[in-house]
């Protein structure tokens, strides 16, 4: 998959003043190394009914007795014994690792049609001449012919033991699902979802993960007799055949049928965490293919397919985002891809922290080796390259920073600089050589502790249609260098789609309830994310994954000089305003 970016650099100095436009590309690839993780979760029953929710969310048990004595041909003798079994009952609901299951399953399905499924996949090996890197070591599987099919394969023992329910009254004490919205293929795919998932590739998406109960009891308004042979063991049963739109089609029922919003909203956070990561174009940035990722999702659990009248009313919802990102997703299946570059652009370049935790608890993507790594370096890109600290006839004398900043500038504008140190570091001068078709990333690990200062040795031209740049190693009347980005259109493309544009232009909006601004109305609720707000407001530009804090408060880990935030941008987001998050 790969990230397009049309883009404006404007050069202003004296009275010149250049534009020209340029295209950004980078690539994405679906393969790592993951690990899961069953944990506690909050149980949490948004979507039922309220009438049978007592003030602390829980279920009233009073009056769902009150109900089947009202509805149900039943003797008060047994009611009074249902009512004693109800309330020793694990009242738990939480349908996260479910959802998540369907989804992948959905990803794989429709990778796998289009032809990016015949092997276990591996990475590019990074050669550029001078260094040969295989980051392939990490990931779990030769890279070999597979034919991908159901995660739990063939085996009983990996699925759970289906119980079909029709009663009002249950008389099983088990996890509950509700199907009777569902066809009998889409109920099959969601009851093979519940099973032991065994990674089959090296997609990140398809690490190993338990079979989500022991005992599951399901509501089904007709006869699923392939369950029944599963649970006594015919192997002779046949595999239902996998099919992205029939595996579309029960998600979407399923959670629509269930009320389940709340639940999907984690479950599809977590996969816009974890589906893509970047493909670095560095050395150094290889380390990041490398590291492992593991996955957290909350124990699967379900009451509400124990009663069938728990749907029957106005049902409680915690609040409207499950709702509206349900709403964008159901109509733009394209857009979990979509995020997913963006939440892969912001995760890579910006910390590693468990990101975020969203809805439910115990529901996240953590890199366990990049946490234990804190330092961050903001890299300014909408500046100003000032006069050097000193000139001779050496060259121009300049601080790491604005050294980078300047060579970065002259490199868009077809200029290659050379550059030297007193202290005679010659390896780390690489990072600051001009290449015409890449660019690296400024290495803030590992710096030699007496270099503080580059010389600028030579500027020269060597491609003759680009824009105009002093040359600082001469002595003359310009002024600061102005230097600004601005995206024209942001793109991502795959392999088997068209490209998917997002306008970058759109009116503000104010979030007072939060003290949140958008930059971008119609875009602040189309991507997945949260913020924890503190004693300052925090700002969005262009999605909720994106954060810029008011004020002088950006500064550099040598405790260079402070940024506006209206002077910093970020990558993968709006480049009219934010920052470059880059791990060291």
């Amino acid at each position: 998959m790969f990230k397009k970016l049309d883009f404006f650099v404007d050069i202003k100095y004296n009275r010149n003043h250049d534009f020209r436009s340029f295209i950004a590309e980078q690539k994405y690839s679906w393969l790592g190394n993951t690990v899961g993780h069953q944990s506690e979760g909050e149980s949490s029953l948004s979507g039922i009914a309220t009438k049978y929710l007592a003030e602390d969310g829980s279920i009233d048990i009073e009056q769902v007795m009150s109900y089947l004595a009202g509805h149900v041909g039943i003797s008060p003798n047994k009611l009074a014994d249902h009512e004693i079994d109800s309330m020793i009952w694990g009242w738990y609901d939480n349908h996260v690792a479910l959802l998540f299951n369907l989804l992948r399953l959905y990803v794989m399905a429709d990778v796998k049609d289009h032809g990016g499924l015949n092997t276990a996949g591996s990475f590019p090996k990074y050669d550029d001449g001078r260094i040969e890197i295989d980051p392939n070591i990490i990931l779990p599987k030769a890279d070999k012919p597979i034919s991908w099919s159901w995660p739990g394969g063939d085996d009983p023992t990996n699925y759970p033991q289906w119980i079909s329910i029709r009663l009002m009254i249950p008389r099983v004490n088990a996890h509950c699902i509700d199907l009777r919205a569902l066809s009998r293929t889409e109920a099959i795919v969601v009851l093979m979802a519940t099973g032991k998932w065994k990674r089959q590739s090296n997609f990140r998406i398809d690490f190993d993960y338990p079979k989500l109960a022991d005992r599951l009891a399901y509501r089904f308004d007709g006869n699923i007799p392939e369950m029944n042979d599963w649970n006594l063991g015919e192997h002779h049963v046949n595999l239902p055949s996998i099919d992205k739109g029939v595996i579309w089609s029960a998600l979407t029922k399923y959670v629509i049928h269930n009320h389940l919003y709340y639940h999907f909203y984690s479950a599809a956070c977590v996969l816009s965490q974890l589906l893509l990561t970047v493909v670095p174009d560095s050395a150094e940035g290889q380390v990041w293919l490398m590291e492992k990722v593991e996955v957290c999702l909350p124990r699967f659990g379900s009451v509400r397919g124990k009663y069938t009248f728990f749907k029957n009313s106005d049902s409680g919802f915690a609040d409207s985002t499950p709702l509206e990102e349900w709403h964008y997703i159901q109509s733009n299946v394209e857009s979990l891809y979509i995020t997913a570059v963006v939440v892969a652009t912001c995760v890579s370049l910006a910390s590693g922290l468990d990101v975020p935790l969203n809805g439910t608890s115990n529901a996240y993507v953590y890199y366990s080796n990049v946490a234990a790594k804190p330092k961050v370096w903001k890299i300014p890109c909408k500046y100003r390259i000032t006069k050097p600290i000193e000139r001779s006839n050496r060259g121009a004398l300049y601080g790491i920073l604005d050294a980078w900043k300047y060579i970065w500038a002259a490199q868009v504008c077809g200029y290659e600089v050379t550059v030297n140190t007193a202290s005679g570091i010659r390896w780390y001068l690489e990072n600051f050589t001009s290449k015409l078709k890449s660019w690296t990333h400024l290495i803030t690990q590992g710096i030699p502790p007496d270099l503080d200062v580059l010389t600028i040795t030579s500027v020269t031209k060597t491609v003759n249609d680009r824009m105009s740049l002093p040359d600082i190693t001469m002595p003359g009347p310009w002024n600061d260098i102005a230097v600004d980005i601005k995206v024209h259109e942001k793109r991502f493309v795959t392999d088997w789609n068209e490209n998917f544009v997002i306008q970058t232009f759109m009116p503000k909006i104010s979030l007072p309830s939060v003290k949140l601004e958008s930059a971008y109305a119609n875009d602040v609720w189309r991507f997945w994310g949260r913020i924890s707000k503190k004693s300052t407001p925090v700002f969005l530009s262009n999605s909720a994954l994106s954060m810029l804090l008011p004020g002088e408060i950006w500064q550099s880990s040598e405790g260079g000089d402070k940024f506006q935030s209206s002077d910093l941008f970020q990558i993968g987001d709006s480049w009219n305003e934010g920052y470059i998050h880059a791990v060291d």
